[in-house]
């Protein structure tokens, strides 16, 4: 198992055959965003609420505006220092955000291009294998299961998959392959009759839920005790964040909170789960390296006292990788 093998900056092919996708998916956010603002930037009314912090509910009033993007408010809690956006979308606006918007369709046109296919294969190749350290062949939920690349890498393993997922294209992909796949939201559209898990997936999942404390609470409805939680998570940490800032496409509508290894490992804890595998993959070092080399050293002070390590090992052995992934185990 090795991170290189679906790290995108190993395959200078990749980014040319994603280049059209990925610039179609950013102008349809833009268009979509554009459709949720005032002239003023803040967000129309009626379309979004605003919140405290969800990890410690300390008040958003004595939180720090780290910037703005898109209409949302950047915050780092003054109680806890995890990073969030102060608003959120209501839940209709973000309903059709999933099915209807122009960026829902690029997204999925995006997850279908063939090289983007191929890093996500290799994705869900390793993760299956970190799995496997931990578990033999069980069951295995993938909430937000997407176009169910990793139910089918499990599948292949012997595991018994199921999958649920707002949208309905990805829904019929997977239904085409034969996987066992519901359209709908968690956890209110689970089929009753389906067992409790040995495993849950939650891949790019987390940072979409208002309330995520209270959503992983709902998550032990279906798993089982001493159950496995594999979560994925863009990293607030990660080297390009800290050189992008807010006009990295990670600030957008449905992100709204952002987290680091340590905060991450921290919630999951408190919400009863005992860590066992924790790392960064996805360097995103071609990205980084396009940059004038002063950007570059002022972004990773900000990060690390460390000299600067600029290979993708050096980056996740700093966790400045661009995505977070854990397995965890409910106590």
């Amino acid at each position: 198992m090795n991170r290189a093998d679906f790290d995108a900056a190993s395959y200078p092919w990749v980014r040319q055959a994603l280049q059209q996708a990925n610039q179609a998916l950013r102008q349809a956010e833009q268009a979509d965003f554009s459709g949720l603002l005032a002239a003023d930037g803040e967000f129309l009314p009626g379309v979004a609420y605003t919140r405290d912090c969800p990890l410690c509910d300390h008040p958003a009033a004595n939180a720090r505006q780290l910037f703005r993007a898109h209409g949302m408010h950047i915050m780092a809690c003054a109680g806890c220092g995890f990073v969030y956006s102060r608003d959120v979308l209501l839940p209709g606006a973000e309903q059709a955000r999933y099915r209807q918007s122009q960026s829902s369709q690029a997204n999925q046109a995006l997850k279908v291009n063939e090289a983007y296919r191929f890093l996500e294969q290799k994705k869900a190749e390793y993760v299956v294998g970190r799995l496997a350290q931990f578990s033999p062949p069980a069951t295995l939920l993938d909430v937000g299961c997407s176009n169910g690349t990793l139910l089918e890498q499990a599948r292949r393993q012997a595991w018994q998959t199921y999958g649920i997922e707002l949208g309905e294209t990805a829904v019929q992909s997977c239904l085409e392959k034969g996987l066992q796949v519901v359209h709908g939201s968690f956890p209110q559209d689970l089929p009753a009759h389906w067992p409790a898990m040995d495993a849950v997936a939650l891949f790019d999942v987390l940072e979409h839920l208002p309330s995520p404390r209270q959503s992983l609470q709902q998550m032990t409805a279906c798993l089982k005790q001493d159950g496995l939680l594999l979560v994925q998570v863009p990293n607030q940490r990660s080297l390009l964040l800290a050189i992008e800032q807010q006009k990295n496409n990670n600030y957008c509508h449905g992100h709204w909170s952002y987290f680091t290894p340590r905060t991450l490992q921290g919630l999951l804890e408190e919400e009863g789960f005992a860590c066992l595998h924790l790392e960064t993959y996805i360097s995103e070092l071609d990205r980084i390296l396009a940059y004038d080399d002063d950007i570059v050293r002022n972004a990773w002070a900000t990060l690390s006292n460390e000299t600067p390590q600029l290979t993708a090992e050096g980056l996740w052995a700093q966790d400045m990788g661009y995505k977070v992934f854990g397995i965890f185990r409910r106590r």
